[in-house]
């Protein structure tokens, strides 16, 4: 067991931040790497297609820093900006027991990739990034639809230097 790891996911889960300035969008192009740290495989949900016929895992993964924009809404009543609570999801991966083409088996000692985005708006400078993954399973049990957690991961935190635009973009 790794800090941050739960025993219902034996992953080892890594942090690869894949540029250090920021995107038009104010964010990064991250990797988060899932590293199957059991004796078993496992079978991870790996579609991006959120439509799929009868959804029967997810894996969601984010991010969380202190360098992360606060976002805001205003109020109609009153006219006063609300700050918006709410965790930005970088990636989720659906699966469908009725489809195994929307799972990868990772084998022990190996590893999956995540292209993503860190999806929310970051502050140029000098921050720290932290991974999360959680994975679900859903259960349907007499016409009724519940999820149950199977387990969750953190990674270390990453510290890098973030500008504010790419030097090299004209």
């Amino acid at each position: 067991m790794h800090p941050g790891h739960s025993a219902g996911l034996r992953i080892r889960l890594d942090l690869l931040i894949l540029t250090t300035a920021l995107q038009p969008d104010e964010t990064v192009l991250v990797d988060f790497v899932i590293t199957n740290v059991g004796t078993e495989a496992i079978s991870l949900p790996s579609s991006v297609n959120q439509n799929i016929e009868k959804q029967t895992s997810v894996l969601t993964l984010r991010l969380t820093s202190d360098a992360i924009k606060d976002e805001y809404f205003t109020d109609t009543a009153s006219k006063h900006p609300v700050k918006i609570e709410m965790v930005g999801t970088s990636a989720e991966l659906y699966g469908s027991n009725d489809d195994p083409q929307t799972f990868i088996v990772v084998a022990p000692n190996q590893s999956m990739r995540v292209h993503a985005s860190s999806r929310v708006r970051l502050r140029p400078g000098s921050l720290t990034l932290t991974a999360h993954t959680e994975l679900l399973h859903f259960i349907e049990r007499n016409s009724s639809r519940s999820s149950e957690v199977v387990g969750t991961a953190d990674s270390e935190a990453v510290i890098t230097t973030i500008s504010a635009k790419d030097p090299a973009a004209r």
